[in-house]
């Protein structure tokens, strides 16, 4: 029996299967892994047991580096057919990914619109253009407006998002009032600190 000290491949003869025109067999074996990794055929008219073990050492290095090889190639296969399935996956999720984006998109565009009706319906009761209302309603219309608005910018920031993830948003560079900014943040967190 020949053995690679240098791996788990081992070369050893099939002296069993000797036939008639005296054809030898040699198996390539991986010791890890438990399977057969080529064969050898030998024809020749007859080999004793002697000629046997003196052919073996002179073949065996040919049938390690045969066997590595094909070790080799399978564990290529193996890595190839794993990054197809990567790929699969990555496409999936990119599906995935756009799905969700055209979902929040078409949510927040439909969210838009009733919305606007809210904030339109109760400015106009704040503006008493339907008969008066008394200190208390004011307030609780004047949170309304103050929510809705809240809850429409941050739909408009989803949809900024969605257009900035697509390369679709223009930005409008110009001067700011910094008083108009602070007296937005300051409405959102006296609105947070009233809840």
């Amino acid at each position: 029996v020949g053995h690679d000290d240098q791996s788990s491949v081992e070369v050893r003869p099939r002296s069993k299967e000797l036939d008639l025109t005296g054809t030898n067999y040699f198996d390539v074996l991986d010791n890890k892994e438990d399977t057969c990794l080529a064969q050898l055929r030998l024809d020749s008219i007859e080999l004793g047991k002697s000629e046997l073990d003196s052919i073996i050492p002179f073949y065996r290095p040919l049938l390690i580096n045969i066997a590595n090889t094909i070790k080799n190639i399978s564990m290529v296969k193996e890595i190839q057919s794993n990054l197809t399935v990567l790929k699969q996956k990555n496409q999936e999720l990119k599906d995935l990914n756009h799905h969700k984006d055209e979902f929040l998109a078409n949510t927040s565009h439909e969210l838009r619109t009733p919305l606007n009706g809210i904030i339109g319906i109760s400015e106009s009761l704040l503006d008493m253009t339907s008969g008066t209302i008394n200190e208390e309603q004011a307030h609780n219309l004047k949170l309304i407006i103050q929510s809705g608005k809240n809850l429409l910018q941050l739909i408009n920031d989803i949809l900024d998002y969605s257009k900035m993830k697509h390369r679709e948003l223009q930005l409008n560079c110009g001067k700011v009032t910094l008083k108009v900014i602070l007296s937005e943040v300051l409405n959102v967190l006296s609105l947070d600190a009233s809840e």
